[in-house]
Formats: C-alpha cells, structure tokens, sequence
C-alpha cells in the first residue's frame, strides 16, 4: 500500500485524536483543556483532509461534526477566560 500525503496527513490526525484521549482518560488533561481541545480539532482537521482524496460520507461528517465541537469547546473556553 503506497502512503500519499493526505494518507499520512489522516494517520497524523488519528494519533492526534488517540493521544487526546489517552491524556483525558489518564487525567493529564481535562475535557476543557485548550491541549485536548487543540487536538481533538487540529486531528479531525486532517483527517477530512485526507477524506477529501478517498470520500467516505458517514467518515466525514463525524470528522466535522467532531471539528465543530471542538471549536465551539475552545470557544466556551476562551469567553470564560475573558470574563
């Protein structure tokens, strides 16, 4: 199987989604945390990258589905710091 790279770009987005998990699940961070957040969102970013070459429906909206919630997480974050 030969990796191009929006294959490489999927698997890095992968590690990135497993790896926040394993942080929140080892309690290294919380589920607020602007480094779990930074990864759940950056991870779903490459891997609807790497969709964007192979589509795959039911793959791609839960990426971006999973985009979203992340953004809006880093969001409620951010207007909680500003208050």
């Amino acid at each position: 199987m030969e990796m191009n790279p929006a294959d490489i770009g999927g698997m890095i987005g992968v590690m990135m989604l497993l790896w926040a998990y394993f942080l929140l699940q080892s309690q290294q961070v919380k589920f607020d945390d602007y480094a779990f957040l930074g990864l759940n969102a950056t991870g779903s970013c490459l891997i609807v990258i790497s969709l964007l070459r192979e589509f795959n429906i039911s793959a791609f909206l839960i990426e971006v589905a999973w985009v979203a919630v992340s953004l809006y997480g880093i969001y409620r974050r951010w207007r909680r710091n500003e208050e």
